[in-house]
């Protein structure tokens, strides 16, 4: 018995070290106390950031959005390949395109001067690319539900990174944004809004309406939940979070073919060097096997850039100087995929579900 009550106090004191270490390391850092829910530690961060800097913003090139979270203005480019706003109405005759997505498809539209003739962006097509740097897929899908079919594209290409689907259940991520349930019908349900705009947010903090940090929790019990939560999305592909997100899919497909557009799904990896293994090439997979029964073609850039190609050849797609985003060089190959895949169409005739592109 006294064995246990000594094992016991030890387990305590041990606990409390532990407890006032943690607290002291993470003021002297001067980082937010942890807290399982990665959101509103995000949304914490965010308040601790902008009291400091003694005002409220969303990000220098984005705005506010009630639906979105945030949300910049369109990249465009005319007829004539000249970077310009592109009308809403159809030009008669005129093929468009329109792209949703995060910044890995919104830096697409970057590259056209360097393009060579015949690219995505030739003369011939105009391009509307409503991509915003931060999005999940839920916002992607609503970012073209809510814009997107106003634009009245022959074809929608839905720009998936695959680190965007785990954005996609947050409800901060750089800022607030919706998240998304799936009701009883399969119909997608929008939560979170109307988001609540950055200057009533800073101020509900700096007036002490919502606090930094809940008294009375232990900061190990929360450190180790919110690491163990990592882990269990992490480790293997959650039901119930791929329900949502083949919702969210399908109903991008219904929504562009309620529109007469064709919807293509483009589908990023994640660094060659990370990628073979993770939890990324698992939702890779499953999305290919997924997507002709949500009726969508695809073009999964993992087959087509990272297969049968020298380990030489797919570490051009990323560099150290691109960070977590594609080279230059990568984000050409990535356009003249599309291109091809995009050039096999015919006029006014829908792809059938399922791969555009095969690996080489």
């Amino acid at each position: 018995m006294k064995t246990l009550l000594r094992l016991a106090l030890a387990t305590l004191v041990t606990f409390l070290l532990t407890e006032v270490g943690i607290r002291i390391y993470r003021h002297a850092i001067d980082q937010i106390p942890p807290h399982p829910d990665a959101s509103l530690a995000a949304e914490w961060d965010w308040a601790k950031d902008h009291l400091a800097a003694g005002k409220p913003t969303t990000g220098s090139d984005v705005r506010h959005d009630p639906n979105l979270g945030w949300v910049n203005e369109p990249r465009t480019r005319d007829a004539k390949g000249s970077a310009t706003r592109v009308a809403r109405p159809r030009t008669p005759g005129v093929p468009r395109v329109v792209l949703v997505g995060d910044s890995f498809t919104r830096e697409l539209g970057a590259l056209d001067a360097r393009f060579p003739d015949g690219g995505l962006f030739r003369p011939g097509w105009e391009v509307v690319n409503l991509s915003v740097q931060g999005f999940g897929v839920g916002q992607a899908w609503l970012r073209f539900r809510q814009t997107g079919v106003r634009y009245q594209g022959d074809i929608a290409v839905f720009g998936l990174y695959l680190r965007d689907y785990f954005r996609t259940f947050r409800t901060f991520r750089g800022y607030a944004k919706p998240t998304f349930s799936v009701d009883a019908q399969g119909e997608v349900a929008i939560h979170n809004t109307p988001v609540l705009g950055p200057e009533a947010l800073y101020e509900a903090y700096r007036s002490g309406e919502r606090k930094i940090g809940r008294f009375g929790r232990s900061w190990v019990l929360d450190f180790i939940s919110g690491r163990m939560q990592l882990y269990r999305n992490h480790s293997r592909i959650q039901p119930d979070q791929f329900a949502i997100f083949t919702a969210l899919l399908r109903s991008f497909r219904e929504d562009a073919e309620a529109h007469g557009a064709c919807p293509v799904l483009l589908v990023f990896p994640t660094r060659p060097d990370r990628y073979p293994g993770s939890i990324y090439e698992k939702l890779e997979g499953r999305t290919r096997e997924i997507a002709p029964s949500l009726g969508l073609p695809y073009v999964s850039l993992a087959q087509a850039l990272y297969e049968g190609v020298s380990d030489e050849e797919r570490a051009l797609i990323f560099n150290e100087d691109s960070g977590a985003h594609m080279s230059d060089h990568g984000r050409l190959e990535v356009l003249r995929v599309l291109d091809a895949a995009l050039e096999r169409l015919e006029p006014g005739v829908c792809p059938k579900p399922g791969p555009l592109v095969t690996a080489p």
